[in-house]
C-alpha cells in the first residue's frame, strides 16, 4: 500500500483491522447479563438491615417504673408525664460563658439589697466596690508606714516655710501650665546629627521651634518639625492647651 492512498481509504482499512467489540461478545467473556453489567456502579452496595438485637435491650427508666407502678405494668398501662408537665429545673454556665460576669454582678446586687434588708453595717467594716472590707486591714494597705509619711509631710513643710513660700520654676510650671508629653518614633539619623537640631531649639517655645526647623538646612529638620506640629496639635485636642 503506497502512501498516495486517499485518507478515506486509510481510516475504513483501519476499521477493517481493528473490529469493535459487541456487548455480546463482552457478556459472554464476563458471564455477566447484559443488563446487570449496565446497571451496575462503583457506588453501589448492599442494603443495610436493621439490628436485630437492638430491640432486644432493655429499658432502665421504663424497668423503673414498673418496679414502682406493679399494678399498672400488669394491666399493660404505659407512663405518661404528670398533668402539669415537667418542671424546669434552674442549671448553671460555665466559668469561661461570656455571661459569667452578669451573673456575678446579679448575685453581688442580690447579697447588697439582703444585706441592706437586714440593717447598718457593722462598726469598723466599710464598702468598697461592693464588697465589705475591713477598715484596719485597709489602712494597713494604704498606709503602711505612717510615720514615715508624716515624717516626709513635715519636711515639705519647713521647706515651703524656710524659701518664704515662694516656689521654684519646676513648681511655679506645674501649678499654672499644663503639661503635654510626645514621643517620636526612631528617626533614621545619627545621635550627633540629631543633637545639633536638639541644641538649637533647647529652651525655645514651640512657635520658635517650629520657626527654626522651617528654616533649618539639615536633612532631620523636617521630620522634627512634623513631629513638633503633631505634639502641638495634641496637647490643643487632649489638653486643652494653646
Amino acid at each position: 500500500m503506497s502512501l498516495s492512498a486517499p485518507s478515506r481509504r486509510l481510516a475504513s482499512l483501519c476499521l477493517s483491522c481493528n473490529p469493535p467489540i459487541s456487548t455480546t461478545t463482552l457478556a459472554h467473556r464476563t458471564r455477566i447479563p447484559i443488563d446487570a453489567a449496565l446497571r451496575r456502579t462503583l457506588s453501589s452496595s448492599q442494603p443495610r438491615r436493621a439490628d436485630s438485637t437492638s430491640s432486644d435491650k432493655p429499658n432502665p427508666i421504663l424497668e423503673e417504673w414498673k418496679r414502682k407502678n406493679p399494678g399498672d405494668a400488669a394491666a399493660g398501662k404505659r407512663p405518661s408525664l404528670p398533668a402539669g408537665g415537667l418542671t424546669p429545673q434552674s442549671g448553671d454556665i460555665a466559668a469561661s460563658s461570656i455571661f459569667e460576669d452578669e451573673r456575678r454582678a446579679q448575685e453581688q446586687k442580690d447579697a447588697e439589697d439582703a444585706e441592706g434588708a437586714e440593717g447598718e453595717e457593722e462598726p469598723g467594716v466599710m464598702k468598697v466596690g461592693g464588697i465589705r472590707r475591713n477598715s484596719e486591714i485597709m489602712a494597713r494597705l494604704l498606709d503602711p508606714n505612717p510615720a514615715a509619711r508624716e515624717k516626709w509631710e513635715k519636711k515639705m513643710v519647713v521647706r515651703s516655710l524656710r524659701k518664704g513660700g515662694r516656689l521654684n520654676k519646676a513648681l511655679f510650671l506645674k501649678r499654672t501650665e499644663r503639661e503635654h508629653l510626645s514621643k517620636s518614633h526612631n528617626l533614621k539619623t545619627s545621635v550627633k546629627k540629631l543633637g545639633m537640631v536638639a541644641r538649637q531649639i533647647a529652651g525655645k517655645t514651640l512657635d520658635d521651634a517650629i520657626v527654626q526647623m522651617r528654616f533649618s538646612k539639615k536633612k532631620v529638620a523636617i521630620e522634627v518639625l512634623e513631629q513638633l506640629e503633631k505634639a502641638r496639635d495634641e496637647a490643643v485636642v487632649m489638653r486643652g492647651m494653646g
